[in-house]
């Protein structure tokens, strides 16, 4: 099933790339990539252990993928021929090709900048060019 629903994307990926996307799908896409997806995880963990970066590191790399696409395809099947469906289908045809470029590729640097540099870079115990071993490697090699 899953790869059948990732074949019709494919085919909804050509239509929509071959006849052209209106600003009002980009502007979806680009509110689904950001202010939707993350302002409902800052505020589900409200109440939580996690800090405010952590709680902006998951709701920033969520993707966005089958259930989208699944969503996405009802809406347009459900709608009548015309601007309001292929509007549907481009929007979540660009959403979900974004997340794939945003999550395939930026992943690493959202998650740096949000996380700040690994440690070893930070300097102290167990980095490059220092003389003092790392604390967790000493205790578990005692």
């Amino acid at each position: 099933m899953t790869m059948c629903m990732w074949f019709f994307f494919g085919n909804a990926v050509v239509l929509a790339l071959g006849e052209g996307i209106d600003w009002p799908a980009i502007v979806l896409c680009v509110a689904a990539l950001t202010v939707v997806r993350i302002l409902p995880i800052m505020l589900a963990f409200l109440g939580s252990k996690f800090t405010w970066r952590e709680r902006l590191m998951v709701g920033a790399l969520g993707p966005r993928g089958t259930t989208s696409i699944v969503f996405g395809l009802l809406a347009f099947n459900a709608l009548p021929d015309g601007r309001y469906a292929d509007t549907a289908l481009y929007a979540m045809t660009l959403t979900v090709l974004g997340s794939v470029l945003l999550h395939g590729g930026g992943s690493v640097v959202i998650a740096r900048s949000l996380t700040g540099p690994p440690p070893s870079a930070r300097g102290g115990p167990g980095s490059p060019g220092t003389d003092e071993p790392d604390s967790r490697v000493v205790a578990t090699q005692g």
